[in-house]
Parts: C-alpha cells; structure tokens; sequence
C-alpha cells in the first residue's frame, strides 16, 4: 500500500476504484480493512480511499498527537496528498467524530456525509464506557481488552453465527495490538469529543446511521445527532450492533449507496 509522509506522520493509504471520490475513515481500531466489506462494492462507482489512523494497522506510531484535532488533519492531509479538493465521507464511530469536524471546519471538502455508529458529544453514559475500557486495558491488559470490546461491538446473534471467525479475528488483534498507550490516547480523544454546538454549521447533507442493537452508541445518540444536523435523514438497521458494516454488509451497503447516488 502507498505511503503518505514519513517518520512519526507516514500514514498507510489504499485507493481503489475511479469516479466521485468517497473517503472511508474507520472506528477507534482505526484500520481500513474495517472496511473490506464495503470498499470493493464502492469501488464499482467511486474512488474510495481508505486508510490506516496513526497510532494503527501500518501507519507510525508516534508517542503523542493522538487529539481529534490531530486526527482529523490526518484526513485532511490524506485528501490533499492524493489531490481531491471535495470527496463524499463516511464515518464510522470514531471515524464519524472525524469527519463531523472536517464538515465543521472545512464544510468545502464535503459532498455528502455519512455518520455511522457514532456520536455528537460524549455524554455521561458513553463516557463511563470509554473509562471502562480504559480500566480493562490498564488491569488486565490487551488480551482482556479485546475480548471484552466484543460486547460493546457485535450482537450476540452475530457471534453466535460467526464464533470461529470472531475468535481467529480477535487472536489477530491481541498479537497485533501494539503500544497500548497509544489505545488509551485515542480513548482519552475521544472523552473530549463534544461538538453539540457546531451541529448546526455541517450544511452537507448527511444521513445518520445505527442499528437498534448498538449497545456503545445507541440509537438516542444518532437521533440527536441528526436532530442537530439541518440536512440530515436517519436510518436506524434492526440490527447490526455497533458495526453494521461488518455484521449486515448488504444492507448497510444499500443505504449508503442509495444516499450517496442522489448527489
């Protein structure tokens, strides 16, 4: 895969496909394979660009600058890289904390806007979450962490169906899981997340997803993020948890192609 930068800034980028471009930014893991399922499916019609966070998958692992500030001028200088001035975004949990701030500071690069999964200001609830995680990791180390993300991000019909998969898929991630200071500094971002008040200034039209089984950013989340969104449509999947690009790829597939088309 091409590299963009070096040193503490190089980041992994992948593109695939020609037409509209469509920028895919993944959730706290931060890696694009996240998006395996629906980048090829993409790709038929758009130019999709995914790409590893910092801190992730092979892009460095810089010590510090792991903000939201940090990481939404990452994106940023991912599209400046590869000469796109205007692309369609979707986001994914973390991601979708990203690309809301790439419509509020820099409402130009937007075309259409895709928020899944994710979240307009961290509020009591979430926040307990997040500090849960962070104690798991800290006590009990990366092995416990990971497995323990699996009640927050699957449902359980899905785990049920795929066991195999998840536990080979997890092994995956415990040997690959890295400096975790580098989790707890995305984490620690994403507790300052609040952007409550800057809804109002994302003038691309959006849709907000989530599926009714999300116990990480349940679906209240996505309703008052979209209420605080002056185009924004909601599309609540009866299930799919907390990755519904993963769990019912076709139908979050539809979705997302059928908003992205009207453009």
């Amino acid at each position: 895969m091409p590299l963009l930068g070096t040193n503490d800034e190089a980041l992994v980028y992948e593109t695939a496909g020609a037409g509209p471009v469509v920028l895919l930014v993944s959730g706290l893991g931060g890696v694009g394979s996240f998006w395996r399922k629906l980048r090829p499916r993409l790709a038929r019609q758009y130019r999709v660009i995914t790409y590893d966070h910092r801190g992730t998958g092979d892009s460095a692992k810089p010590a510090r600058g792991y903000s939201l500030q940090s990481m939404t001028a990452d994106a940023l200088r991912l599209l400046d890289h590869l000469g796109v001035e205007r692309a369609h975004i979707v986001g994914q949990s973390t991601g979708g904390a990203i690309a809301q701030r790439i419509a509020i500071e820099t409402p130009q690069r937007v075309d259409r806007l895709v928020l899944s999964a994710t979240w307009g200001w961290t509020d009591q609830l979430l926040a307990r979450v997040l500090r849960f995680r962070l104690g798991v990791l800290a006590a009990m180390g990366a092995a416990a962490y990971v497995r323990t993300s699996s009640v927050f991000l699957y449902p359980g019909w899905w785990l049920a169906e795929h066991w195999s998969e998840h536990e080979a898929n997890e092994q995956l991630q415990i040997e690959r899981f890295g400096d975790p200071g580098v989790v707890r500094a995305r984490i620690e971002a994403l507790l300052q997340h609040d952007c409550r008040e800057q809804l109002l200034r994302i003038g691309a039209r959006t849709l907000v997803t989530v599926a009714r089984d999300d116990v990480l950013t349940p679906p209240y989340q996505a309703e008052r993020l979209g209420a605080g969104i002056k185009e924004a449509r909601l599309r609540i999947f009866d299930t799919g948890g907390h990755l519904a690009a993963m769990t019912v790829p076709e139908e979050y597939a539809a979705t997302v192609e059928a908003f992205l088309a009207r453009a």
